[in-house]
C-alpha cells in the first residue's frame, strides 16, 4: 500500500504580494530538499517493497510539484531561482530508478523539466549535448515498456491502445516523457526530431538482429 504523500505548506496559497520576501527562504528550503540524501532511507527504500513510495522520495516529488507550480504561475519571479532548480531536478533524475515506488518522483521531475521547455527559458536546453543527454539519460528509460505494460496488453489489447491514444496513461513516466518530447519539439524542432529518428532507427536495427537470432 502506498503511504501518503507529505503535504508541503504552499506560499502559493497566500496572496503573491506576502510571499515576495520569503521566497529566498522559501527557495533555499526547497533547494536543500532535492539536494538531500541519507544513505540508510536509500538503502531501506531499496531493499524493501519495490512498489512502495520511499518517505525521502515523497517529500523530493512534493518538492517538484511545488516548484512547477511556481513556475507555472510566477515564471517572471521564479526565473532567477530555475537555474539552480533545472540543475537539481536534472541530477534527480539521474539517479532515479525503474521501481514504481520511485514513479510519483520521477513524472514530478519530468514534468518541471516539461513546463521549462514550454516557456521562454527552453534556451536552457538548446545546446545540442543537452538534448542529446535529455534523450538519452531521462526521455528513453522513461519511454520504455514495462512488465506492466505488456501485461495489460497481453490481457486487453484494446484497452492498451484505447488509454495510448485518449490519453488515458497520464499518470505514468510515459506519458511524462512524451510530453517532454512534445514540448522540447516545439522549441527544437529539428534537433529533437533528428535525435528521436535516430533513436528509433537505432532500435529497429537491435530488435531486428534479435529476430534473426529466433
Amino acid at each position: 500500500v502506498q503511504q501518503p504523500r507529505p503535504l508541503l505548506p504552499l506560499p502559493l496559497l497566500l496572496p503573491w504580494q506576502l510571499m515576495e520576501g520569503q521566497l529566498d527562504e522559501w527557495m533555499d528550503a526547497f533547494h536543500a530538499m532535492l539536494a538531500f540524501s541519507h544513505p540508510g532511507l536509500t538503502a531501506a527504500d531499496a531493499a524493501g517493497d519495490p512498489e512502495r513510495e520511499g518517505a525521502l522520495d515523497a517529500v523530493k516529488a512534493a518538492v517538484c510539484d511545488n516548484i512547477n507550480l511556481f513556475m507555472e504561475m510566477n515564471e517572471e519571479e521564479f526565473a532567477k531561482y530555475l537555474q539552480t532548480f533545472v540543475t537539481d531536478v536534472w541530477h534527480l533524475l539521474m539517479q532515479v530508478s525503474n521501481r514504481p515506488g520511485q514513479d510519483n518522483l520521477a513524472m514530478a521531475a519530468i514534468r518541471f523539466l516539461t513546463t521549462v521547455a514550454r516557456s521562454v527559458h527552453a534556451k536552457l536546453f538548446a545546446d545540442p549535448s543537452v538534448l542529446q543527454q535529455i534523450c538519452e539519460s531521462i526521455i528513453l528509460p522513461n519511454l520504455r515498456v514495462r512488465d506492466e505494460d505488456e501485461e495489460l496488453f497481453e490481457m486487453n489489447p484494446i484497452e492498451y491502445i484505447r488509454r495510448d491514444i485518449e490519453g488515458g496513461d497520464s499518470d505514468t513516466r510515459r506519458r511524462a516523457a512524451a510530453d517532454l518530447v512534445k514540448a522540447l519539439a516545439g522549441a527544437f524542432d529539428a534537433d529533437v526530431t533528428a535525435l528521436c529518428t535516430g533513436y528509433v532507427s537505432a532500435l529497429l536495427q537491435v530488435r531486428a538482429r534479435a529476430a534473426c537470432k529466433w
